[in-house]
């Protein structure tokens, strides 16, 4: 049997920290190194995470760009977990001319198959900088405990917002009073492959109890997933109208 090892990928805005390390990729480099032990035929491929909405943020409080934060940060990481032992068949970066060609392909390929949805929602939009707000660019109290929280999450009890659910949301950019308007993204439509996904399941071998009841469980509660933003870092999203989206 031939065995593809991987792990949640490290998410460069910031440096890992040991709990990063030992959460993800220290058992899969155990795993890993176990099977070679065992005369397997194995590969271990992973690596940095350098997109997202908090790396843009970061660039605009540091007065730098994502990419000059993305090329050092990859280096540092990379080093450490070899320092670690970590073993990598490959590790790369996510931003890799490489990647962005195999994204857009596999992109194209759901857009043209009907995957890919045209969806109308409301936005944080910040009149001062014109421009709409992913949710980790917008930060108020938390409905629930008060607490200073971000667009996605309150890190102080743990639940799981969006921007209209905070009070007193604003931008984080510049601190003023954010407004809602309506904007278009693009989503995945999950529903549509809901079926051959729960037969998959079913059918695959050796997952535990556990692990099928909550993919099962998960199943239940599909909904098409947005994946263009309105960012500046990231890959150009291959569709008219979307040019300025990533």
């Amino acid at each position: 049997m031939k065995y593809l090892v991987t792990s949640a990928l490290p998410y460069i805005h910031g440096i890992p920290h040991l709990g990063n390390l030992v959460g993800s990729i220290l058992p899969a480099d155990v795993f890993y190194k176990y099977l070679k032990l065992k005369g397997e035929e194995a590969i271990f491929i992973c690596g940095s995470d350098e997109h997202g909405a908090q790396m843009e943020l970061d660039a605009i409080k540091n007065n730098t760009t994502p990419k000059e934060i993305a090329d050092k940060n990859h280096e540092l990481v990379k080093k450490l977990l070899e320092d670690f032992g970590c073993t990598f068949t490959f590790y790369g970066r996510t931003g890799s001319k490489e990647n962005e060609e195999l994204t857009k392909q596999i992109f194209l390929a759901l857009y043209k198959n009907g995957f890919i949805i045209e969806q109308e929602e409301e936005q944080a939009y910040c009149n001062k900088d014109k421009r709409f707000l992913p949710d980790r660019f917008v930060e108020g109290k938390c409905p629930y405990c008060g607490g200073l929280a971000r667009g996605d999450q309150c890190d102080n009890c743990g639940r799981l917002l969006t921007p209209k659910q905070l009070i007193e949301p604003r931008c984080k950019i510049c601190g003023e009073k954010v407004v809602f308007k309506k904007t278009k993204n693009l989503f995945l439509d999950l529903r549509k492959i809901k079926n051959e996904i729960e037969q998959w399941i079913k059918n695959s071998k050796g997952w535990s109890k556990n692990a099928v009841g909550n993919s099962l469980e998960f199943l239940k509660h599909l909904e098409p997933r947005a994946i263009t933003r309105d960012l500046t870092w990231g890959f150009d999203v291959p569709v008219k109208g979307y040019e300025n989206k990533k």
